[in-house]
């Protein structure tokens, strides 16, 4: 067995706190003070933050952001889970958690996620060039496999959705 907690947990979030208690930059910053290998794991955050604002996903919220245990002293970044494409079924919906001031997600820009870079004290150009080229990949290869995944309808609409965000106009720029 291996052990593992949710960061929920880690700040006491009981309930619905798990939307209230905190927000995206205080789930990075946790990560940064807790993993053993903060550097590779505060980007991994940073890469689901921004699929989080590719795919739609409104409800990840802290007991969706674990911290695993796999050998003594070692506390890692879990692997990623329960991700959903959430405004596909709630058409409106937002991010669960503000990520940097913001939960829509048309309003995630660069400069919001170069601000979360730095509170962290974290090279914020060079952060900023890895999601850069994370959603041009995405906006390059994602649409064959999210028809294989979800089907015409669903795949077309996440497709669009690209067209409203800030950080795809951005990225694309």
């Amino acid at each position: 067995r291996i052990h593992i907690e949710d960061i929920g947990q880690v700040l006491g979030a009981v309930g619905e706190r798990k939307y209230t208690m905190a927000n995206y930059e205080s789930i990075l910053n946790t990560v940064k003070r807790f993993s053993s290998d903060w550097r590779i794991d505060v980007m991994e955050g940073f890469r689901r933050s921004v699929v989080d604002v590719l795919i739609g996903n409104g409800d990840n919220h802290l007991k969706n952001w674990s911290f695993i245990f796999p050998a003594p002293g070692i506390i890692r970044l879990s692997p990623a889970y329960d991700i959903v494409p959430t405004v596909l079924y709630v058409p409106n919906d937002q991010l669960a958690l503000e990520l940097a001031g913001t939960r829509a997600f048309e309003s995630v820009t660069f400069k919001r996620i170069s601000r979360i870079a730095r509170f962290l004290q974290i090279d914020p150009d060079r952060v900023q060039a890895e999601m850069k080229a994370l959603v041009r990949n995405a906006v390059a290869t994602w649409p064959e496999p999210l028809v294989t995944l979800l089907g015409h309808e669903k795949a077309d609409r996440l497709i669009r959705r690209f067209d409203t965000l800030s950080l795809v106009q951005e990225a694309l720029a």
